[in-house]
């Protein structure tokens, strides 16, 4: 099926393949055709739009606005795609397919992988596309079917899914800094300890805050804008860190020195749009709230041995 510009769905689903991997070899892997090809089609849109839909650099392809603006019309179409299709040949009665789930990062890198094999192991068709971001995705435009999401403040109404857990906080250090710095065991004894601690991008988190208000400034020796790097700092012994359990409990190279309060407490939700569900998304929402419920409180997975 063609459009007024010439352009058909297929040219639609390369121009997709390729934002969705940010480059040309990505998505030709994805799409199994040759490099060559995606260029050439990526090339012909292009031409046809009258438009530059990526700009070249070399990290890779990265949307333009005019590809921001035709990459909601051509996910609108992939999905009624799929839709017609699962109608067609009841593919949305089978657990079978893709499920594109966004988190941010410590939950995609620590926390979910082992319940994501666990699924897997159970539903090996289906295919777990795992979409790694500090923002939230909207559901609404089907940037993702399924949300994994943690926040003080319920979801927006329009959104389905549910509550699964609390994430709990605790200050963390190595054992090469207890041993030479000593171990406090409350906030009171926290005054000249070395601390690692968000940047200037991510002072408005609470874990930030918190941190700031019990830590002299001087005091904290290293920032990040990204947890992981944080907890990294923290394992090779910089100074002390605050981290959820689930990244503090599972890195063997972390010492507990004590609980903060529930100040720090934070919902997981996991979420969809009415309109994405179907027996995959339902599946998957339905045995990560199951499994996570099992290993409350706190959200302290056990460590693959």
């Amino acid at each position: 099926m063609q459009n007024s510009t010439g352009l058909n769905w297929d040219d639609y689903r390369v121009f997709l393949a390729v934002a969705d991997n940010g480059s040309l070899s990505g998505a030709a892997r994805q799409l199994k055709v040759t490099h060559s090809t995606v260029f050439r089609r990526i090339a012909a849109m292009e031409g046809r739009l009258g438009l530059l839909l990526f700009d070249r650099q070399p990290s890779g392809y990265r949307l333009t606005l005019a590809g921001e603006e035709v990459v909601e019309h051509a996910r609108r179409m992939e999905t009624e795609s799929e839709a017609i299709t699962a109608k067609l040949s009841g593919g949305d009665l089978k657990l079978s397919g893709t499920i594109r789930v966004a988190t941010m990062e410590g939950l995609a890198m620590v926390f979910l992988p082992p319940f994501i094999k666990r699924f897997r192991q159970l539903h090996p068709e289906i295919r777990v596309d795992m979409v790694i971001s500090s923002q939230v995705f909207n559901l609404t435009r089907k940037e993702a079917d399924v949300a994994i999401r943690m926040g003080r403040t319920e979801p927006p109404e329009h959104l389905t899914g549910r509550r699964i857990g609390t994430v709990s906080w605790a200050v963390y250090g190595s054992p090469g800094y207890f041993e030479e710095h000593g171990k406090p065991t409350c906030v009171e004894q926290l005054k000249g300890h070395q601390f690692v601690g968000a940047d200037s991008h991510e002072i408005h988190r609470a874990y930030a805050k918190w941190t700031r208000s019990v830590v002299d400034e001087d005091d904290i020796v290293y920032t990040s804008n990204v947890v992981m790097a944080q907890r990294s700092a923290a394992r090779e012994g910089i100074g002390l860190v605050v981290l959820p359990h689930y990244l503090g409990e599972t890195e063997r190279r972390l010492e507990k020195a004590f609980e903060v309060g529930p100040e720090l407490d934070l919902d997981m939700w996991v979420l969809t749009h009415p309109d994405l569900h179907n027996k995959r998304v339902d599946a998957l929402m339905d045995f990560i709230s199951e499994s996570v419920q099992q290993i409350e409180p706190g959200l302290s997975p056990e460590a693959d041995s």
